[in-house]
């Protein structure tokens, strides 16, 4: 007997519980390193904002490597879309596995989606000829205006206020 949950009909469905979701080896493994990654990296970001102000070099430091990752992700998915669904978060639909060391950013970041009533945030695809990629590091970090396509364009919520 099959106790699996299928989705879909015909050719194009998909089988819960699997890893069958049309994605090869490689890109699972990318995704879940750099959704890993991503999520740890906007957890600290999140708590670094909490004690400095923007212009702080700790701050500069935490927001650049959140672009980095945005920009590695955005490089080879084309699109970021992270939404929560139970008590995990999902990255362009790849539910990212959480390593227990790395439980209380995962966590956090639910939550809070939880509590402000995000649903996902999804970053569309970069404008024709910008670089996917942020800027290199400097010696000494400046804040630069995120561009329109690099802002999350699709809460599903009002403003969400400053964490």
């Amino acid at each position: 007997m099959d106790d699996r949950i299928h989705i879909g009909a015909g050719e194009a469905t998909m089988t819960a519980g699997t890893d069958d979701d049309g994605r090869s080896p490689e890109d699972r493994a990318f995704l879940k390193t750099n959704g890993e990654a991503l999520v740890i990296r906007l957890f600290a970001a999140s708590k670094t904002l909490r004690l400095y102000d923007v212009k702080n070099r700790a701050t500069q430091r935490v927001l650049i490597e959140v672009m980095e990752s945005l920009g590695r992700i955005m490089e080879r998915e084309g699109r970021i879309f992270i939404r929560s669904s139970n008590e995990f978060l999902l990255l362009n639909e790849y539910r990212i596995p959480v390593e227990p060391q790395h439980y209380g950013p995962f966590e956090f970041w639910v939550g809070e989606m939880k509590k402000r009533e995000v649903e996902a945030i999804e970053i569309g695809s970069m404008k024709a000829g910008s670089a996917a990629t942020p800027p290199a590091r400097s010696p000494r970090p400046s804040m630069i205006e995120a561009s329109s396509s690099m802002r999350p364009s699709a809460l599903r919520q009002a403003p969400v206020p400053a964490l």
